[in-house]
């Protein structure tokens, strides 16, 4: 099931919009045309907000996949695993300074102008889109994206991860990692009860569930690259793999596919290339029309470098080589039980 949607790319950084995120707009538009208006004018802020992360990311030389819009807010997806301390407050700060300096500018904008700003019971009973009311929403939206942001120190909100560097100043990543983690789910926790026993507002019962995802999806995924790092390709290296040619058709492998319980297969191009039989659409079709280009890995390459590379192509196995020779893959499913084995038993489970 596709859950997102690319809307449009800025500078090579794709936005997409979740199917939630669609529903939501969709179903404001419709119950209030005004209301559904304005709230596309805040996610326009909500947008630059995480283009801002994004752009401090890439000058630190690390990718940014996509920012996905969500009926709550926006999530830029990167390759940030273990930043060191100081540039992930750079990068948690560069949104809210955003949206603190458009703030700003809106005020001076009222000041020169002389127009003067809503009250709340005004914007309440609006009925027609003006100046006004657009200038109530762009300070409104800025502000509380700041504020809120900043100065809640919860995941996945950018005060979470500043609170996340402060700490890993003086301790390992990934133990400060669980301990913002733990906040995070304590404040989610207090955020969950004021909104069902004082405040009965349903908006911060979802928002206290997205901190309890964030808080929970951070650590795990944080914990999963820093087992996987401490352990090689060869140690989770695969003999078990289906090689096809470029110009076989798919539908004349489905009895091997079947039989061996594969998906996904390692197309002899040049170079070596991933097919994925998910992608084939429909009969007749060659594997080089659905192979993705992959970097093959070596044996003593880190299993966390496959797993990049496997989301990175979004693809489920990765092809090993020593030499020019192909010697094996690296499957999704053999990195989460090795995963689990680490976990369990330590980092004596592979001898190098």
């Amino acid at each position: 099931m596709v859950l997102s949607y690319k809307l449009l790319s800025v500078f090579g950084i794709r936005i997409e919009l979740h199917w939630s995120f669609i529903a939501f707009i969709i179903a404001l538009l419709l119950f209030s045309p005004l209301v559904g208006v304005l709230l596309l004018v805040v996610f326009a802020f909500v947008t630059m907000h995480e283009l801002c992360h994004a752009f401090v990311a890439k000058k630190y030389n690390i990718k940014v996949k996509k920012i996905i819009l969500l009926p709550i807010g926006g999530v830029a997806v990167m390759n940030a695993s273990r930043l060191k301390p100081l540039k992930e407050i750079k990068m948690a700060m560069a949104g809210p300074l955003f949206n603190f300096a458009v703030f700003l500018l809106a005020l001076l904008f009222l000041k020169a102008t002389g127009i003067s700003l809503m009250s709340v019971s005004e914007v309440l009973e609006a009925k027609t889109l003006s100046i006004p009311l657009v200038l109530y929403y762009v300070l409104y939206a800025n502000f509380m994206l700041g504020a809120f942001n900043l100065f809640l120190p919860a995941f996945p909100l950018d005060g979470g991860r500043i609170f996340r560097a402060l700490l890993a100043f003086r301790m390992p990543y990934l133990k400060a990692t669980l301990v913002a983690r733990n906040v995070s789910l304590f404040i989610a926790g207090t955020l969950a009860f004021i909104s069902l026993i004082m405040l009965q507002d349903l908006w911060l019962l979802i928002i206290s569930f997205f901190i309890i995802l964030g808080a929970v999806s951070e650590y795990e995924g944080l914990l999963i690259q820093t087992l996987l790092s401490r352990m090689k390709v060869k140690h989770v290296l695969s003999k078990e793999f289906i090689k096809v040619k470029p110009l076989e058709v798919v539908d004349e492998k489905i009895p091997l596919l079947f039989k061996k319980k594969e998906l996904s297969v390692i197309v002899t191009t040049r170079p070596l290339s991933v097919a994925d039989v998910r992608d084939v659409q429909s009969r007749g079709v060659v594997f080089s029309s659905i192979a993705k280009k992959v970097k093959p890995l070596k044996p003593n390459d880190s299993a966390e470098k496959a797993l990049h590379l496997m989301e990175e192509n979004a693809v489920s196995i990765v092809p090993v080589v020593s030499g020019n020779r192909l010697t094996g893959v690296v499957k999704r499913v053999d990195l989460e039980k090795a995963r689990i084995l680490v976990q369990l038993f330590g980092n004596n489970v592979f001898k190098s």
